[in-house]
């Protein structure tokens, strides 16, 4: 059975650009690329995380997911609890997010449908976390 790998870069340009292929075979690998046109919040993305085949985006103007490998996203932003739209950064642990923002650090412990938002008020050295 081959070994898989999955190289995902965020572009601050243009697109999320993902390839999955065999490790001995990285030489060749093809790139699918995801762009406002695709779902993503905005085309600028500061940071991804991928886990099985769920992708998180962090994206200028939204936190972006996808649960089925990029098929479709959904975007969260400040109307959803989003401390705010500017997210640097994203991570995940099972149904736990944690986003990056200009507004703090924002928490989701139930895979984005509540938002919970940490700032300087809660002790952080600044509301802008990137």
């Amino acid at each position: 059975m081959a070994s898989f790998r999955t190289a995902l870069l965020a572009t601050a340009a243009s697109a999320l650009s993902l390839a999955a292929a065999p490790a001995a075979l990285a030489d060749g690998l093809s790139f699918s690329n995801y762009t406002t046109a695709n779902g993503l919040g905005d085309n600028r993305v500061y940071g991804v995380y991928a886990s099985g085949s769920n992708i998180y985006a962090a994206t200028y103007n939204r936190l972006s997911i996808s649960t089925n490998s990029g098929a479709n996203w959904t975007n969260y932003s400040t109307s959803n609890g989003l401390g705010s739209n500017l997210v640097f950064g994203v991570y995940a642990s099972g149904s736990n997010i944690y986003a990056a923002t200009t507004g703090g650090v924002s928490i989701s412990t139930n895979g984005g449908t509540n938002w919970t938002n940490y700032t300087t008020s809660n002790g952080l050295g600044s509301s802008s976390v990137t």
